[in-house]
């Protein structure tokens, strides 16, 4: 165990940089922290031979949290393995100390301004800059700023911060209010402005810590820009109209000169600035102007932005940033059927194609920008053109809504409510008001952000799950009152305020699943399907105009569960296996519905292999019914997109970036040109889906055949597919396309060949998959040749392969997974991966669905 005392060892910074008057100085201050432990963990640190004091610190750096920091001097076992996370629970009652000492030199000492910049707050915190308070926080999700100049000294400077437990502050807090407040999974979580799903939630582990993401110091003179905000007046194809708002702070009162370079262009505006903060406007004209599209419709142009305020005196400050230009409309009109709710970006109405993104790891420290850019990848490779930020997690940092500006994915933004009724005093609806400025005038820049969302699931809760009757109407009122206050008042105000052409949405969603309005107006969580125990069908028959929330639980991939088990674990009931399902009927559930489509599978692991071809099987039918019934319907984001921690869950990404079958069936199911057949009893048709802004001719194939390959019907036809609609192109009688061949053992084969564009394919069945007689004993060919970046792989078979699973033991990406071979067709996959070919033969692992039989 590696161990700093601070009788022994002093650890400094020394930080030197020439301030002058021309320039900001901003000075990292992540490096060389120390923190100390509670005394209870002595017993673990005796087994590892040390022996813990009171005055005994340990080393860390920023960001962290206690809990991570003590992970990492192996302190306490990993609480995502096993059954670890029950017996880490002590530790959310506890108080934290961190600290850092750091030198500066005499030049920055002359700055007019030393500003202590602490981003990620976590939660209850007071700061001291050698003894002295500058900072108490309670609020993670705002920044929190002192200007510490009159207490920097010459020598040996030090920072503290003392976190207090957020049980402590919370149970003070419950019993002083007027009212308990109904939450899920707690309920005084809500007197905190810290992460909900930190308290735990159905997906993930409860772990209620502290900590800190960033600190910096700033040293500047005469003037600094705070703020820029890029107000667009007008868009056209012809020209851009941006009114820039520039913040700047001033020392002194002086004449200060504001350039923006916008692309190739430059605008300037002088003006006379006083001492404290300055708003200067600046008018900013684009001809013909490049605009900014998702990805899937056009490109998502940037332009280069440089800011630079000047002063009299010789002060300068700039910033760069990159913005897109577009006209984006969240339009809620009444309409025949009640109301519509959809997205028009530049005059396009969109339809919104994603899922609902929660944090990328439980502890934020361990998230680097590879991790996002892995997870926005992963979403943009589904096709899908939005992702939501639920409310219960964070708000994201600025590098992963640069990226979603960068490849064209819209967020949808939710203000970090989830799921309770929230305090109406004073105090904590100023700090939520604070909260809200932050954050909207952080992110009113990027143009992916569609929409503000006031809070996820608050009105439905209070309307219809049940929460109200164990409340008098005194308690009613005030509970409702405070609810009105957040989010009918103070939310949408700071959002027509500070970022006029963003719609603001109240909560999401509208109405509950048991008002028949969630299915004509509105967005919808639709959750008869998992909750209700309702089959997958009903996704067809119950469509919305929005979905903004459904989905379905699976067990991620073999390898990542064996990430936090033994082998005495791997079994559907083990402590462990339950220890990571956070729902509480999730394993019966998943069972359940898999009896009604699929076979038993013999062993567990091919239980966690089916359990993602129901879960993927059901979305898809969910995905495909939405996108046939626009514009009814404009959107389907389904639940979850990714993991905080290794589990079972509703997520198509698993916490190590692995895509789940849902995740590959997705990707289909979200490209641009969807086939989509329907059969009843009777008809058989072909929906297409066309969400690109141009018009589609080919030649639609249809062919029925055996699961030997053997063709007994086949017809085809020249169409033209219309832009950005969806309608039936092709209609016959179930009799014609089947033959009279027995459903259980044929399939359909559809081909939709656009001029010079690849062909789409499209497989569907005439019974489910636990029915279909499949060949079992099948001698498949498989062939693996080296490839720049990794491996070939070619597959053929005499007969049908349903639902192949391609796995790796050590990392690779496949190209294709959980995909049918079609008899006497080769299908190729490629294997992105660094390993020899040797290994490679060797870790490839093939399974298809007849081999869990």
């Amino acid at each position: 165990m590696t161990h700093v005392s601070i009788k022994i060892t002093l650890l400094s910074l020394m930080i030197s940089a020439h301030v002058t008057a021309q320039s900001v100085k901003n000075i990292s201050l992540n490096s060389d922290w120390v923190f100390q432990a509670p005394l209870e963990l002595s017993p673990r640190l005796e087994e590892l031979g040390h022996n813990i004091k009171s005055d005994e610190w340990y080393k860390t750096q920023l960001p962290n949290t206690a809990l991570n920091a003590l992970l990492e001097n192996k302190l306490i076992e990993d609480p995502f393995y096993r059954t670890n996370e029950a017996r880490l629970q002590w530790l959310e009652k506890k108080d934290w100390v961190f600290q850092k000492r750091f030198t500066v030199d005499g030049e920055m000492l002359k700055a007019n301004h030393a500003e202590l910049i602490l981003t990620g707050l976590d939660t209850y915190a007071d700061v001291y800059i050698n003894d002295a308070l500058v900072i108490k926080a309670d609020n993670m999700f705002r920044t929190w700023k002192a200007d510490i100049r009159n207490f920097l000294r010459p020598e040996e400077n030090v920072l503290k911060i003392y976190f207090t437990s957020p049980i402590t502050k919370e149970k003070i807090a419950a019993d002083n209010h007027y009212t308990d407040l109904p939450a899920i999974p707690e309920n005084t979580r809500v007197f905190t402005r810290k992460a909900g799903f930190h308290y735990g939630w159905d997906w993930g582990p409860r772990l209620v810590t502290c900590g800190l993401q960033n600190a910096e110091l700033s040293f500047w003179n005469d003037i600094k820009i705070t703020d820029v905000y890029l107000k667009k007046n007008s868009l056209t194809t012809n020209n851009a109209s941006i009114q820039a708002l520039v913040n700047v702070e001033s020392t002194k009162e002086t004449n200060a000169t504001v350039n923006i370079q916008f692309g190739t262009a430059t605008f300037t505006q002088k003006a006379a600035v006083s001492i404290g903060s300055n708003t200067i406007f600046v008018d900013v004209n684009i001809s013909n102007p490049q605009l900014w599209w998702t990805h899937n419709l056009g490109k998502p142009y940037l332009y280069d932005v440089k800011i630079t305020a000047n002063t009299e005196g010789g002060g300068r400050d700039e910033r760069n940033m990159k913005h897109g230009l577009r006209n984006l409309e969240l339009v809620q009109e009444k309409d025949a059927i009640g109301e519509s709710f959809y997205f028009r970006l530049n005059g396009v109405p969109i339809f919104a194609k994603g899922a609902n993104m929660i944090p990328l790891n439980f502890f934020q420290e361990r998230v680097k920008k590879a991790d996002m850019s892995k997870v926005i990848d992963g979403a943009i490779g589904a096709n899908m053109n939005m992702l939501r930020v639920w409310g219960g997690g964070i708000y994201q940092p600025n590098e992963f809504y640069q990226e979603c500006d960068e490849k064209g994915l819209l967020i949808w933004q939710d203000f970090m409510y989830a799921c309770a009724m929230y305090p109406g005093d004073d105090s904590f609806l100023e700090n939520a008001r604070a909260e809200a400025i932050e954050q909207v005038q952080r992110l009113r820049n990027f143009s992916c952000i569609a929409v503000w969302c006031g809070n996820n699931e608050i009105n439905e809760a209070w309307n219809n799950w049940g929460w109200q009757p164990r409340f008098n109407p005194d308690q009613k009122t005030y509970i409702w009152k405070a609810y009105q206050d957040l989010f009918q008042r103070i939310l949408p105000r700071v959002v027509r305020e500070n970022a006029t052409e963003t719609a603001y949405y109240e909560s999401s969603p509208r109405f509950g699943r048991y008002n028949n309005k969630s299915y004509t107006e509105g967005d919808s969580h639709d959750w008869f399907v998992w909750h209700d125990e309702k089959p997958f069908e009903h996704y067809e028959e119950k469509i919305p105009r929005f979905a903004s929330e459904y989905g379905f639980q699976s067990f991620p991939e073999w390898k990542t569960i064996q990430s936090f088990s033994q082998v005495t674990d791997q079994k559907l009931e083990s402590d462990v296996m339950l220890a990571h399902q956070k729902h509480p009927k999730g394993n019966a559930l998943m069972k359940k519905y898999m009896d009604r489509s699929f076979r038993t599978p013999k062993t567990f692991e091919d239980f966690t292999y089916v359990s993602q071809l129901v879960q993927a099987d059901g979305i898809r039918k969910a995905i495909e019914a939405q996108r046939r019934s626009r514009p009814t319907c404009m959107g389907s984001l389904y639940w979850q997109l990714n993991d905080v921690w290794q589990c079972a869950s509703w997520s198509s990404m698993d916490n190590f970036g692995r895509w789940k079958a849902l995740h590959y069936f997705a990707r289909d199911a979200y490209a641009n040109l969807l086939i989509s057949p329907t059969m009843t009893k009777d008809s058989f048709k072909i929906y297409i889906a066309n969400d690109q802004l141009a018009s589609v001719e080919g030649e639609l194939f249809i062919q029925t055949v055996d699961f030997s390959g053997r063709t007994f019907f086949m017809d085809g036809r020249y169409i033209t597919v219309e832009a950005n609609a969806s309608g039936v192109y092709y209609l016959n009688g179930m009799k014609n396309v089947l033959q009279e061949q027995n459903p259980k053992a044929s399939l359909v084969l559809i081909a939709f060949r656009p001029k010079n564009k690849p062909t789409i394919y499209k497989t569907a069945y005439f019974a489910p998959p636990k029915d279909l007689l499949l060949e079992k004993n099948v001698q498949m060919v498989k062939e693996v040749t080296a490839v720049q970046g990794g491996y070939n792989i070619r597959l053929t078979s005499p007969s049908l392969l349903k639902n192949v699973q391609l796995a790796f033991d050590t990392e690779g990406e496949f190209s294709d997974n959980f995909f049918d071979v079609i008899p006497n067709q080769t299908y190729n996959v490629f294997l992105k991966t660094d390993v020899s070919l040797g290994e490679a033969y060797k870790a490839l692992k093939v399974k298809s669905l007849v081999e869990t039989y």
